[in-house]
């Protein structure tokens, strides 16, 4: 959403370098998203359903175990992902049996093919990749354990996303300065006025024409806590051996800026 309101308001000027430099430009609290409701039950209930079916969980049968996906939304089975002998990837549910059996089978939707299993941002959909198709199906058990049975696929050919590089590193930026703010086991941090420093750096962010100068300039600000532990690490940049560890993009080294004017880039 940040990126969305940014890239609007992008739109409204001739290039990506928006005013939001100014200390009214801060970001924003935000109030936290809720991932999943946890019902405990009636609390009247003496059967203590819930609590069965958490303890059940114990029983798990051993595995190579690569992700656990998710608990179905309306049962307590577990959508699960293993690696084979092979090494290929093994999507199935871990289905629990009707009280008071403790056992659990293991359900193959598929044991190969699978390149990619995730859960949507509100929770509600199961979405999976395999052999090349996408599918989206209601996370509950009936849905999810006629996954492959399912011949309905979603339509992906032709699917194009707008990645503007300078959006999203004013956005990571302000991510990180966010984290600091929040979770620093000092909250005084360290009577730093954290506010001017988000200011003070957000030029050389808007500068930026690659991740790893981006991560300069977060190293740069963590800096400014004089703490030990506080690190910079990961994103698409290239290794010390020159081998790319993200989205190796050819350039002839032109600096290019966005023109929504021109409806294109100025070199």
């Amino acid at each position: 959403k940040a990126v969305n309101a940014a890239s609007a308001k992008a739109d409204e000027s001739d290039d990506d370098n928006f005013d939001i430099g100014s200390s009214n430009a801060i970001p924003e609290e935000q109030p936290y998203v809720i991932d999943t409701e946890i019902n405990f039950g009636n609390e009247k209930d003496t059967s203590f359903k819930f609590a069965r079916t958490s303890y059940r969980l114990e029983s798990i049968p051993a595995a190579r175990y690569a992700k656990i996906v998710s608990q179905l939304s309306d049962d307590p089975s577990l959508l699960i992902v293993t690696k084979t002998a092979k090494d290929d990837l093994k999507l199935s549910v871990l289905a629990t049996t009707a009280y008071p059996s403790d056992c659990i089978t293991d359900e193959t939707l598929y044991d190969d093919g699978v390149e990619l299993v995730d859960v949507s941002t509100d929770g509600s959909y199961i979405i999976v990749l395999v052999s090349g198709k996408l599918k989206v199906v209601p996370r509950t058990a009936a849905k999810v354990l006629s996954l492959a049975k399912d011949t309905s696929t979603a339509a992906i050919d032709g699917l194009h996303i707008s990645v503007w590089p300078a959006l999203e590193y004013q956005q990571m930026y302000a991510d990180s300065w966010r984290l600091l703010r929040d979770y620093f086991y000092d909250a005084e941090l360290h009577q730093i006025e954290w506010d001017e420093v988000f200011d003070r750096y957000l030029p050389l962010v808007e500068r930026c024409g690659k991740r790893e100068e981006l991560d300069d300039v977060m190293r740069q600000m963590g800096g400014e806590l004089t703490a030990l532990h506080v690190f910079v690490k990961g994103g698409e940049h290239y290794g010390h051996d020159g081998s790319s560890t993200g989205n190796e993009i050819a350039s002839l080294g032109a600096l290019l800026r966005r023109s929504t004017e021109m409806n294109g880039y100025e070199i």
